[in-house]
């Protein structure tokens, strides 16, 4: 979830919840769109995960949204260790390849793009435009900004950050944690790996 602070948080929400009501839309034989107020109803705070009721759990899933890389993996990880279900988000204008695998608790964005043969960890977030192209590997809680082009093959290490519009070549690797700047090109190995 977006920090309440950050001076993003407001339009990062709203971005959720269109999001979120685009993907209901698409699944209504499984899920109805929530308004406003019945959204409001599950959003909480990131360490409230541990203090979760199982009877409030039951039957519904959850969508880990935080902006923060390693706390959305331990939240993501906290909500499973406590019976809870994460629900993998994918908008109806990404495109995703047979044979592509999105884990749990993912968001794919309006418009992205995930290649054949292409892995994306749990607990992800591929943002509006981004392309993760054939073969490539994103670890557990790797944030992937709008605009980010990963070139066929590209590995990700978990809960690394890329930046909006940055490009990382074919083949190259990106160190778990690592923090790719916005328009960056990355044409080395990138983070120590």
């Amino acid at each position: 979830m977006p920090h309440a602070h950050s001076p993003n948080a407001a339009g990062q929400w709203q971005d959720l919840f269109v999001h979120l009501n685009n993907v209901a839309n698409t699944a209504s034989a499984f899920a109805k769109p929530l308004g406003a107020g019945e959204l409001a109803r599950y959003l909480g705070l990131w360490h409230d995960a541990g203090k979760l009721d199982p009877a409030f759990q039951r039957g519904r899933a959850f969508i880990v949204a935080l902006g923060d890389t390693g706390r959305r993996v331990d939240l993501g990880e906290a909500i499973l260790r406590s019976g809870g279900t994460l629900a993998t988000a994918i908008h109806p204008s990404a495109v995703v390849a047979a044979g592509a695998h999105i884990g749990v608790g993912s968001s794919v964005s309006a418009a992205a793009v995930i290649g054949v043969g292409a892995s994306v960890g749990r607990f992800c977030i591929v943002n509006t435009a981004a392309v993760v192209d054939h073969d490539c590997a994103l670890g557990d809680g790797v944030f992937v900004a709008p605009g980010v082009r990963l070139c066929g093959g590209v590995r990700v290490g978990a809960a690394a950050l890329l930046g909006a519009g940055a490009i990382v070549l074919p083949g190259l690797s990106i160190a778990p944690a690592a923090q790719v700047r916005a328009g960056t090109v990355v044409e080395v190995d990138f983070g120590g790996v």
